[in-house]
C-alpha cells in the first residue's frame, strides 16, 4: 500500500487536523472519510489529484504532450506530433540562391529565389542563340544569374 495513503489513513482514524500542501499553498481536504473496506476518500476526489496536475500542452516544434497522473504521481508526456521545423526557421539551397521558411504549422514552406535571384547555380536551360547558331543555345547559371546564351 501506498505509505502517503497510510498516512492519511493514520491520522483519519486517530481524528487528527492535518494539511498536506499542493503547489506550495497548504490544503486542507473537506469531510476525509475512511471507507469501511480502508480506502480513503474527499469530496470531489481522490487523494491522487491532490499531487497531481494532468494536463494537455504545447511542446517542441508544434506538437503537444499529455501529462498524467499515475497513483497519485505526475508523469511527464512525450511530445508527440512534432513538425520538421520550428516557425521562421530557414533552409538554404547549397547554392545561396534560394530560401525555404518554415510556416507558423512547424511545416517548410516551397524554395522560393532570395530577392534578386533568378536561378539555381550549375543549372542550364535552352535559349535562342541567334543568327548564326546551327541549334539552341545554352545559358548557365552563374552566381544565381542566368549568364549569356552560348551556341
Amino acid at each position: 500500500m501506498n505509505p502517503l495513503l497510510l498516512t492519511v489513513l493514520l491520522i483519519a482514524w486517530t481524528g487528527c487536523e492535518f494539511s498536506i500542501p499542493r503547489h506550495n499553498a497548504p490544503y486542507a481536504p473537506p469531510d476525509n472519510q475512511a471507507a469501511s473496506d480502508g480506502s480513503m476518500s474527499m469530496a470531489g476526489g481522490d487523494l491522487s489529484d491532490l499531487y497531481c496536475s494532468p494536463a494537455t500542452v504545447p511542446c517542441g516544434r508544434c506538437g503537444t504532450k499529455s501529462d498524467l497522473c499515475r497513483d497519485g504521481v505526475l508523469v511527464r508526456g512525450t511530445c508527440l506530433g512534432e513538425g520538421p521545423c520550428a516557425p521562421g526557421e530557414s533552409y538554404d539551397t547549397l547554392s545561396g540562391c534560394m530560401v525555404r521558411i518554415c510556416k507558423a504549422d512547424c511545416q517548410w514552406d516551397i524554395f522560393r529565389f532570395k530577392p534578386g535571384n533568378v536561378c539555381e547555380t550549375g543549372t542550364s536551360r535552352g535559349c535562342d542563340a541567334g543568327i548564326g547558331c546551327s541549334h539552341q543555345g545554352t545559358q548557365r547559371c552563374v552566381a544565381c544569374k542566368w549568364g549569356s546564351c552560348v551556341c
